[in-house]
């Protein structure tokens, strides 16, 4: 039989205990409470359940399954100009609570005489976009200007150490799926440290990957997918141009040399394509909050705004003059 002190001492030990437990268990539960009922953000990846619940909130398709909420008429109206935008996430407007804000939205407010489209899926890359163009066009979409925006992942479809990384990353380990299903919280902190475990192991400089690509091999078949992409457009006798976004997450961090500018800058420049680099207006609002969240480094309402605003005098005065169809030689 335990002496005295030693029974005190036993159930001091076992009272303790059970005191972490349920402060542990208090703490979790607040934690799922936190992020099941207030906590309202996506994380630039989409892979958290709550992001996935973000969506299911604000984001709403048209007949054509793209974010808007006008469907797109096949034939252009008589007297209108149509602009057409094709590109990823940062044109769909990934983050934004409100399709209003985002910078096709707000140039179809300024211009209501011009038919504003965003042929915009996120994640897709240039050679997708190819293949959307290719079907809205054999559905009979007419087209006038088509603008594409550029963003500086969309090389990664020619890197092959990115294509492995995501599939590394969309594999969850099979025990913990029942928790990751039914808890926002366990879901969320587990997709954060599964990216940063991934990359980690990977031992792969990503960022260094990624820019080395627009000097080798990845570059050359970007140009030749952005060649074919100008090709489709000009073959219906209509304008096209390009726009590039910085790559939002290292412009925060000041990191704004990247070999992306002058690749672009020279190759639409030798194809007499009319191009806007964007970086000149962002960079002068770099102190301004121009994320989406910390967690997601999309182009936020404020980002956006800067970009219609630049977009604008670029189509009227650089894109729309044009004729229509390839330049002269």
């Amino acid at each position: 039989m335990p002496r005295p002190g030693l029974r005190g001492a036993l159930a001091l030990v076992v009272g303790n205990l059970l005191l972490s437990i349920l402060l542990l268990a208090l703490a979790g539960a607040g934690l799922e409470l936190y992020y099941r009922f207030v906590y309202d953000e996506t994380d630039t990846a989409n892979r958290s359940k709550l992001s996935k619940r973000w969506f299911d909130r604000y984001w709403h398709e048209n007949s054509d399954e793209i974010r808007d909420d006008v469907d797109y008429p096949r034939p252009i109206a008589e007297g209108r100009r149509r602009i057409t935008f094709l590109g990823d996430s940062y044109t769909a407007g990934h983050g934004l609570k409100r399709v209003e804000d985002r910078f096709a939205h707000r140039l179809r407010a300024a211009r209501p005489d011009w038919e504003v489209h965003t042929l915009a899926y996120n994640g897709i890359n240039t050679v997708e976009e190819i293949d959307v163009l290719r079907r809205f066009l054999a559905d009979g979409y007419q087209l006038d200007s088509v603008v594409l925006v550029y963003v500086y992942n969309d090389i990664d479809s020619f890197i092959a150490e990115f294509q492995e990384f995501y599939r590394h990353i969309d594999v969850p380990p099979a025990f913990l799926a029942p928790l990751l299903d039914h808890s926002y919280a366990a879901d969320l902190y587990y997709q954060r440290w599964r990216q940063r475990d991934a990359a980690l192991r990977s031992g792969i400089p990503y960022p260094v990957l990624r820019s080395e690509a627009y000097e080798g091999r990845p570059w050359k078949a970007m140009e030749h997918a952005l060649d074919q992409l100008a090709k489709e457009v000009w073959e219906q006798d209509a304008r096209f141009a390009a726009v590039t976004f910085p790559w939002m997450q290292m412009l925060a961090a000041g990191e704004v040399e990247l070999p992306m500018y002058a690749k672009l800058e020279d190759f639409w420049s030798s194809r007499d394509v009319p191009h806007l680099q964007l970086l000149p207006e962002l960079l002068r609002h770099v102190d301004e909050d121009l994320l989406v969240n910390r967690r997601d480094t999309h182009p936020n309402a404020r980002a956006h705004e800067i970009a219609a605003q630049a977009l604008l005098p670029f189509l009227e005065e650089r894109v729309l003059p044009l004729p229509g169809g390839p330049p002269a030689p």
